[in-house]
């Protein structure tokens, strides 16, 4: 199976409290191994996969799995991608060095990106800088010197002008209902292989296991509009059962 667009909500702990946040209310949740394997077991190449949560930086074992898993069944990956709020914790040096191993792992290694969120919601944190993490590792003495290749460290300050009207911003009454819910997977074959494009969505696993089509919902509609869990059904038929074919799509724009 090959996935163009996979996002790991790989923990639902966070160590702040946005009132912006569509997720809600943060969760003592981490994926599983059995999640990540069960939802990894009969993929074979990744286009892009996206590191999300909750806080992405309390949850490294889950990376540090994810790039192991796909060392062991030899699962190509193109980039990752993920934001971390960029408050400190004695984590963070595990963090960043599981980020450069999965870094390592990737074939487009030109767009793999980490990026600090900055916004007028995180004004807190608009001086952290990658340099003030624990970047020297202690094992081997290496340094990654000022920034890591994969790290947005020079990022404009973005504006958010409507977060979305999800999670702890629908409680605060803050944003709008995006465009976009949730829509069938776009799939087709590829020699053999069931292939799932990413026009439009993407193939979400939530860290309880739960899979929809979009990440713009918050953990509560994540669960409640679920279209199967990984953890009691494969997901090449979870996302079989709820998909638009290539000939599908063809005959419908005719």
């Amino acid at each position: 199976m090959i996935v163009e667009d996979l996002v790991l909500e790989i923990t639902r702990k966070c160590n702040l409290s946005c009132r912006h946040c569509l997720r809600g209310p943060a969760q003592r949740l981490t994926m599983s191994t059995q999640v990540l394997n069960n939802t990894l077991m009969h993929i074979s190449h990744i286009g892009m996969v996206t590191f999300t949560g909750g806080e992405p930086s309390l949850a490294t074992e889950v990376i540090e799995q994810f790039v192991q898993t796909c060392w062991w069944r030899h699962i190509s990956v193109g980039s990752f991608f993920m934001y971390t709020n960029g408050k400190a914790h004695n984590g963070l040096g595990r963090f960043i060095r599981a980020c450069d191993k999965l870094y390592g792992l990737c074939d487009e290694q030109g767009a793999c990106a980490v990026s600090i969120s900055q916004d007028q919601y995180h004004r807190e944190l608009r001086d952290i800088q990658w340099h003030r993490y624990e970047i020297r590792d202690e094992e081997t003495g290496y340094s990654y010197g000022e920034y890591p290749p994969y790290f947005h460290h020079t990022p404009k300050e973005n504006y958010i002008d409507q977060p979305f009207n999800e999670g702890r911003a629908q409680t605060n009454g803050l944003g709008w209902k995006p465009p976009r819910q949730q829509k069938p997977f776009e799939v087709e074959d590829h020699n053999g292989e069931l292939y799932i494009k990413n026009d439009d969505g993407q193939v979400f696993i939530a860290a309880n296991g739960n899979v929809v089509s979009t990440c713009n919902l918050s953990f509560h509609r994540v669960d409640k509009e679920s279209k199967g869990n990984v953890l009691t059904t494969p997901l090449s038929q979870i996302i079989e059962s709820y998909c638009v074919r290539e000939e599908e799509i063809a005959t419908a724009v005719a």
